[in-house]
């Protein structure tokens, strides 16, 4: 396969993933869409006034930041698009596919005059800054061969000083949505921050299979008595080992199956949930970690239950080292659109940026030797392919479609070049945006 061929065949996979949404929205709506998320690529970061410097067209940067602008703000077509991306995914969700849920932030510390600024607890630093939230859902599936493959499922963009719904409630109605659009396929991960009885007794009614990181503060039932977290777990012994394939070390585990009061109120005949109980060593001198999980078939040893979620946790990282590239290599936190619709629609469209490029590992794994050698470490070393690759896949397709756009300006000058003795040219010069180099556009005037 030739380069020119692989870039033309990653162009076609752009436009038919795209291409879904063009029935619902608008073709001025999606168009800018479509030539934005090219922008957003070449340029590597957010800033409007530096995407529009990909954008093709003979209108001046001015009009086309008003026209970005503008579809931005478009608050309809902004959950039209998000409703219809999210059942689109959804619906590649199988039986074992882990749905991580995970909060994370942006982050604006200078910022003053962009809407809804709130205090945000920065993940990097632990300090609160201006910012805003961000709920986010990612699928991760794995091969036969162990490969992981990750899919941006869901990510939206909120200030608690505006929404109506709280944290919880936009997760209850997560939950509710994806559970229909998957048609009750996949298992939810959660982290410690979500360990809590209403969220545990949603999905145990809606029977969604999930694992939750404990916090290990609520009392728990063991054999119709009401007991202490602390005193259930020291009596757990471990008799199980684990060893993680990713960090290569070795945990000691065991289960028990206790009940959970689901009740506000404490009550003579309370409302319970059962669940699974993992205990968690790291060797035998490491600190302990505990786990909240249930599935759809709970018929599980001891043994099988504990592995199976050691195994589902231990993938969890995939959605920080998704949040990790989002903010790093596509500069998320640059955004410095001052209205907070243009914020929310401008997250949705990375998103699915994201999206788009995270469904190409497959595509350059079965592509020319070129490309495969660029996502290895090493001469036939495929190690990288099954890690995270996704930071070089994204630079990959960037190169791919900076060198369309180079292609494109070399057939341009080389034609001028043709006809340039023939023509007589005004010494009006315009600031040109269709190129990536910023070059000049000579106006030629043709005298008949």
């Amino acid at each position: 396969m030739q380069i020119n061929e692989t870039a033309d065949k990653i162009q076609d996979k752009f436009e038919n993933f795209l291409n879904k949404y063009s029935e619902i929205l608008s073709k001025p709506y999606f168009k800018c869409f479509k030539e934005t998320l090219i922008g957003l690529l070449s340029a590597s970061n957010p800033i409007v006034r530096q995407i529009v410097q990909y954008i093709p067209g003979t209108a001046c940067l001015k009009k086309k930041q008003e026209r970005i602008g503008y579809h931005l703000d478009n608050a309809k077509l902004f959950e039209e698009l998000n409703q219809a991306h999210f059942i689109s995914e959804a619906k590649k969700i199988t039986e074992e596919s882990l749905i991580i849920i995970d909060e994370s932030d942006i982050v604006k510390p200078c910022a003053k005059k962009m809407e809804h600024l709130k205090k945000v607890r920065d993940g990097s630093t632990g300090e609160y800054q201006n910012g805003y939230y961000s709920f986010n859902a990612t699928v991760v599936n794995t091969a036969n061969a162990g490969s992981v493959s990750i899919s941006p499922l869901y990510s939206y963009v909120y200030s608690n000083s505006i929404e109506n719904e709280t944290k919880n409630e936009r997760l209850s109605i997560f939950l509710v949505e994806s559970t229909i659009f998957s048609c009750n396929k996949g298992i939810y991960v959660f982290d410690r921050g979500y360990d809590d009885k209403k969220l545990m007794s949603q999905l145990v009614e809606q029977e969604n299979g999930f694992v939750i990181r404990a916090v290990g503060n609520r009392d728990l039932i063991v054999d119709d008595e009401k007991r202490k977290f602390k005193d259930v777990v020291n009596e757990m012994e471990l008799k199980h080992q684990y060893q993680c394939p990713y960090k290569k070390k070795t945990f000691n585990y065991g289960a028990k199956k206790v009940r959970i009061n689901t009740d506000p109120h404490p009550t003579k005949n309370p409302n319970t949930i059962e669940v699974w109980l993992i205990k968690v060593r790291y060797d035998k001198k490491g600190g302990f970690f505990y786990f909240f999980a249930s599935f759809k078939n709970n018929l599980f040893s001891e043994k099988q239950i504990g592995q199976k979620v050691l195994e589902i946790y231990s993938k969890r990282w995939k959605i920080e080292e998704q949040f990790r590239q989002i903010k790093q290599q596509l500069n998320l936190e640059k955004i410095q659109l001052l209205k907070y619709q243009q914020i929310q629609t401008l997250n949705l469209w990375m998103n699915i940026l994201v999206n788009f490029i995270y469904s190409c590992k497959k595509f350059f794994i079965k592509a020319d030797m070129l490309y495969l050698y660029y996502l290895m470490d090493h001469n036939k070393d495929y190690t990288m392919i099954n890690c995270f690759a996704y930071y070089r896949i994204t630079s990959l397709i960037q190169r791919i479609f900076l060198s369309i756009q180079r292609r494109k300006t070399k057939q341009y000058n080389e034609e001028n070049v043709k006809i340039i003795g023939k023509l007589r040219w005004s010494h009006t010069v315009l600031n040109f945006s269709g190129y990536p180099n910023k070059t000049k556009k000579i106006i030629l005037t043709i005298n008949k």
